[in-house]
């Protein structure tokens, strides 16, 4: 017997549904500040977002590809071209369930530079 009822500890306080619309996907890709390389190196790095930490409330465990590894960084950006066509590719997703063609939607990976 499940004392919350299979409810979350914020819908048993607020009687209202949690608003997870600004958490970031899983695997998103971000720009993470290095500043032990030198000027003429690049300060910026490219990761994907894994999570928060749960040691620190301000930092990202962020998957290094080339590495294989996980680090906990504080200084990052996310990549917000990418987070928006993955919502916008999950809007035409659904779009497209409904639909009865037999076509498939093809996702185009987009670069972009930080600001």
């Amino acid at each position: 017997m499940c004392a919350l009822k299979n409810l979350t500890p914020f819908e048993a306080l607020t009687s209202k549904k949690p608003n997870l619309s600004n958490l970031p996907e899983w695997g998103t890709k971000v720009w993470v500040h290095d500043d032990r390389n030198s000027k003429l190196e690049g300060w910026l790095k490219i990761g994907r977002w894994v999570g928060f930490n749960m040691d620190s409330m301000h930092a990202h465990r962020i998957y290094w590809p080339g590495k294989q590894m996980v680090s906990v960084e504080r200084n990052i950006k996310f990549d917000k071209m990418e987070v928006y066509i993955s919502s916008l590719d999950m809007l035409l997703e659904g779009e497209n369930d409904s639909d009865s063609g037999d076509q498939e939607s093809v996702k185009q990976p987009v670069e972009t530079s930080p600001k």
